[in-house]
């Protein structure tokens, strides 16, 4: 009898936490932070397609094993799952009640649409050509500085500048594993270094995105959107986000590497 409650207990701690993980990856997803892992995941792809194409050696393992990697260890709906998961600890049922329903507005949804079109890599020399001409027919005061409010209050910038550094640094160290090299530089110094460099250089790009973007929405519901944006509940929820963020890129890092090292070394023996 015993045995059967605690099996019970156990069955209905295992259905609450995955409520909870489902919850949270559903408000990750509203926010957009997923898309930001499927660029995460692109952008070491492209990355590596990139060597390829310039004819830079691959070392033990070829193009196809090494895509193949990235693809295991960075997949954008495995990140997800392991980002929810570090925030169960952190769920609180009211909160996400109200953060869900924020979310899950047309008007949020439409901003968050809107934002991962233009930011499609299929669509850069669109936004290329939209900023060569943003200043000859700029927004008005009014609609910039609440589209560039919601950029700072998204985390846009942040996030863009966290994916680069992030997948410029796993590549870097991808490498050096692979050419049997030391790492040159602490990572956690090295991020740091590569994050500010692209915090700064990736502004311009964020609000020319934001603009693009938004720029045809009216200053009422640039504001309503605005206001969510800042909400207590969003900006908690956000700020854990991307807090947990990199502590997950970095421990699927080290798989990889851990793999690749592996590997490589079996394959001398």
């Amino acid at each position: 009898m015993f045995a059967v409650a605690l099996l019970s207990l156990c069955v209905t701690q295992v259905i609450a936490s995955e409520m909870k993980e489902r919850k949270i990856i559903e408000a990750l997803q509203l926010l957009g932070i997923d898309n930001h892992f499927s660029e995460l995941h692109s952008t070491m792809v492209r990355g590596l397609n990139q060597r390829r194409l310039e004819g830079v050696a691959s070392g033990t393992h070829d193009y196809s094993e090494l895509e193949g990697f990235i693809d295991r260890y960075f997949d954008p709906q495995l990140l997800t799952r392991k980002l929810a998961a570090q925030l169960v600890d952190s769920y609180d049922a009211n909160r996400f009640e109200l953060l869900l329903s924020s979310l899950r507005s047309e008007q949020i949804q439409r901003v968050q649409a809107q934002v991962k079109q233009v930011a499609a890599a299929e669509n850069m020399a669109a936004l290329r050509a939209y900023a060569k001409e943003y200043p000859s027919a700029p927004l008005s005061r009014q609609k910039t500085y609440i589209i560039d409010g919601l950029d700072r209050a998204s985390a846009g910038n942040e996030l863009y500048a966290g994916v680069q550094a992030l997948a410029t640094l796993t590549m870097l160290r991808m490498q050096e594993v692979q050419q049997g090299v030391p790492a040159q530089f602490p990572e956690e110094l090295l991020l740091q270094q590569l994050y500010t460099d692209y915090l700064e250089s990736g502004r311009y790009t964020t609000e020319m995105i934001y603009r693009s973007a938004l720029g045809d929405m009216s200053p009422e519901e640039l504001q309503l959107s605005l206001r969510v944006y800042r909400s207590t509940v969003v900006q908690w929820f956000l700020a854990a986000a991307v807090e947990h963020f990199t502590e997950v890129v970095a421990a699927q890092r080290e798989q990889l590497l851990n793999k690749v090292g592996k590997v490589e070394k079996s394959s001398t023996t």
